[in-house]
């Protein structure tokens, strides 16, 4: 279906859209409803199944294209790294700075462009550099300084650069399978990721459960947050299979600052218009350096250049 589509850049701009909005859901979700990891994976184990349902109508409507050994092999990786980022993102946070720890995350783009770059051959440009530089430094200030001053410490570094690798694993294995055989299996790979990251998702909560740790949110009970878990089950997996789909559509270096940074980006407008929320001038610089990073990423300050003679 996404590969009638003409308009890629279209399908990233609904990307980043999306991803923000399901970034809104989850910060609702995690600063009103969590409040140990049993409540972190019992939000993974939901997200996960409605995400495999929403994968699944796609199948329905694009046909079933087989499932090989290496899809199933893949998928069970893919979904390792996609669940374990999740709980590991989770505890960087709790340990160290919000902004430090979001710098870090944000510069996982570098490890799937390099991966594209060796082994697929994708070119990266002084100019694709000069814009992943700017996206780190709009989400340095993008985001705002923690009441709590968090400090960095060793423990905090060493999750947040498990952070880092798990984040740039998980573009690996977009790119890997997209430059397989299996390549046209592409919602069934996604459909088997989330089986098993509900799969492993289960077996977190029972372990907690046996370590005395369990779920403190009744979403059963509570019809808002059943409705922010059924809403983040859809976006996880539209923006899953967007994502997954323009990963192979561009280069590494192009699409993981891009999608990332834009989100992060489109995240921080949607809740100035949506909530209302009032910036520091920090944070609106913030935006200015990620609004420049996608102009050097996507070729506009190339073509505006090309424009005046300027050969870039």
């Amino acid at each position: 279906m996404l590969a009638r589509f003409n308009h890629p850049y279209v399908l990233l701009f609904t990307s980043m859209v999306i991803g923000a909005i399901l970034n809104c859901l989850v910060n609702y979700y995690s600063k009103d409803r969590v409040k140990n990891a049993a409540d972190n994976a019992f939000y993974s184990l939901c997200a996960s199944a409605l995400t495999a349902c929403v994968v699944a109508v796609f199948i329905i409507g694009d046909g079933f294209n087989g499932i090989s050994l290496f899809t199933l092999a893949m998928s069970a990786v893919f979904a390792l790294f996609t669940f374990s980022n999740y709980v590991i993102h989770i505890k960087a946070l709790n340990l160290g700075p919000l902004a430090y720890t979001s710098i870090i995350s944000s510069a996982s783009s570098v490890i799937p462009a390099l991966y594209g770059l060796i082994f697929l051959g994708e070119p990266i440009t002084v100019w694709q550099i000069t814009g992943i530089i700017l996206m780190l430094v709009s989400v340095f200030f993008s985001v705002e300084k923690e009441p709590e001053k968090k400090k960095a410490s060793i423990r905090w570094l060493v999750w947040a650069l498990l952070n880092f690798l798990t984040v740039g694993a998980i573009g690996i294995c977009q790119k890997i399978h997209h430059a397989s055989d299996s390549a046209a299996q592409l919602n069934e790979y996604l459909l088997l990721t989330f089986i098993f990251v509900f799969i492993y998702s289960l077996i977190y909560l029972l372990i907690l459960k046996k370590k005395g740790v369990t779920v403190t949110s009744k979403p059963f009970r509570d019809k808002k947050v059943m409705t922010v878990l059924v809403f983040a089950g859809i976006t996880t997996g539209l923006v899953n299979m967007l994502n997954m789909f323009l990963s192979g559509v561009f280069d590494a270096g192009l699409f993981f600052p891009v999608v990332n940074g834009g989100t992060v980006l489109a995240t921080i407008l949607l809740s100035v218009f949506l909530f209302k929320e009032k910036f520091s001038p920090r944070r609106w610089l913030g935006i200015g350096f990620g609004v420049l990073a996608l102009c050097f990423l996507l070729g506009v300050v190339q073509s505006i250049l090309g424009a005046f003679g300027i050969s870039a």
